[in-house]
């Protein structure tokens, strides 16, 4: 059974376009194929479900954040379930041909334990950017993106098997770095990578922002047309270091849709 709760904001930041978010509420987990692994689901309390108003909440956030969130359609699904894989209780699966979240609930003694590979001392509601950020990889990054994210926050392409420990660190790091503040804090376990910082931010903002421009390239177009106006604007005032970081970022942006460069 479905239960479904319509959420609504207006955001102005990028594109003047109302928000129409949607979580809907499942009693049981549905019969889907998450690249072949096995997982087990069991009824839960309803105390121990992930609250909705948070989740709604951190939605709005990070739409806020990242207006570009604002095209992707994805669905968010809250399961009155416990997730598990062997012994471990799975907090939050994706399905990335979809575009679907499903959070799933969890006993309240394991609240506050690791979440993944490099975050730890999180309460559930942060899975909500994790998923999202894995969603944001797949619509707006491509795999030889990734592994430039992966060589610049020091990892070595030479020992990884797949993409996975590639496809968590990134989901962790936007997480750590995109999640309301409002939340409880996150431990970032830098045992194997050190705490991302505003160099990993600006990172994601500019490669996730291209992604998306070149996704939807009449956005790109008209924000070379902001970029310009701005470039105008910095040069009246003598800005020209201002100036020159409009033309460089009009330029990213005309080669993300295939357009050609300006001098």
């Amino acid at each position: 059974m479905k239960r479904r709760i319509l959420v609504l904001t207006f955001i102005f930041i990028l594109f003047a376009l109302p928000v129409y978010a949607e979580i809907l509420e499942l009693d049981t987990m549905p019969n889907l194929d998450f690249h072949g692994l096995e997982y087990r689901f069991e009824k839960a309390d309803s105390s121990e479900f992930i609250s909705k108003e948070v989740v709604i909440n951190e939605v709005y956030w990070l739409q806020e954040t990242l207006p570009f969130l604002q095209k992707v359609n994805y669905s968010v699904y809250l399961v009155g379930e416990v997730c598990t894989r062997d012994t471990v209780n799975i907090l939050g699966l994706s399905n990335l041909d979809t575009l679907e979240i499903y959070l799933f609930a969890i006993p309240q003694e394991k609240i506050g334990g690791q979440l993944s590979s490099y975050i730890k001392t999180v309460t559930t509601e942060h899975t909500i950017d994790h998923e999202i950020g894995h969603l944001l990889r797949y619509s707006f990054l491509s795999d030889e993106i990734l592994l430039d994210y992966y060589k610049m926050r020091g990892g070595n392409i030479e020992e990884i098997e797949s993409l996975t420990e590639l496809e968590e660190l990134f989901a962790d790091d936007f997480a750590y770095l995109f999640g309301s503040p409002d939340l409880f804090p996150i431990t970032f376990n830098d045992i194997s990578f050190k705490t991302p910082g505003e160099k990993e931010k600006q990172w994601i903002i500019t490669n996730l922002t291209l992604g998306f421009y070149k996704k939807f390239p009449e956005e790109g177009k008209k924000e070379i047309l902001r970029a310009r106006t701005v470039y105008n604007a910095k040069m009246k005032n003598k800005d020209y270091i201002g100036a020159e970081a409009a033309h460089v970022w009009a330029n990213q942006i005309r080669q993300a849709i295939g357009l050609p460069l300006q001098g």
